[in-house]
């Protein structure tokens, strides 16, 4: 697809019902949302859900779409969302799947190493509420901007700005505080 010419074609004619113009774009944006959200809530099978969640409510909203923002942005936003109302929903955050820790060829001890600082890092960033591991996934992995992220979580570019900070310097902190309490114990 190209990016903004058949894109604003295909909005115009998903707006006007046509499914398979939609289709096209839940193609081309699914992968983007499944890892956005994937990064938020840590399961798969929850990010396929939310994923398809996703969709269906961006297809009922469509027409609240303005073609001069950006569409990936407004997706996301709904993402993000609807990942919060579920969070919300069941009051926990569940463990990434062990197997996407520990790549082939491994030793046993590689992958107890490998699993226990990739749960360490899981379990930090759990500590952060879901906005800011949402604003560091759109920074860090999707490489948004910080006019995009504030578009899509519906943000003032300051905000995110403090927002993110925030998050490093925590994540920074409890790292370096749980390195230290390892030692002395």
């Amino acid at each position: 697809m190209q990016p903004v010419m058949d894109e604003q074609r295909l909005i115009e004619q998903a707006k006007n019902g046509d499914v398979d113009a939609y289709a096209e774009l839940l193609k081309h944006y699914k992968y983007r949302v499944y890892y956005h959200l994937y990064h938020m809530i840590g399961n798969r099978q929850d990010a396929e859900d939310i994923t398809q969640e996703t969709f269906i409510k961006a297809f009922h909203r469509l027409h609240t779409y303005q073609p001069s923002r950006s569409f990936s942005a407004w997706l996301v936003k709904i993402a993000t969302n609807t990942c919060i109302d579920e969070l919300r929903k069941r009051n926990k955050m569940k463990t990434a799947a062990w197997e996407e820790c520990v790549s082939n060829g491994d030793t046993p001890e590689e992958a107890i190493l490998k699993k226990e600082q990739f749960n360490h890092y899981v379990q930090t960033l759990k500590k952060l509420p879901a906005r800011h591991r949402s604003i560091l996934y759109l920074r860090v992995i999707e490489n948004f901007s910080y006019a995009q992220i504030a578009e899509a979580l519906g943000l003032t570019h300051s905000k995110v700005r403090n927002l993110l900070y925030q998050s490093r310097i925590k994540l920074r902190t409890w790292w370096k505080e749980d390195e230290l309490n390892e030692k002395l114990s």
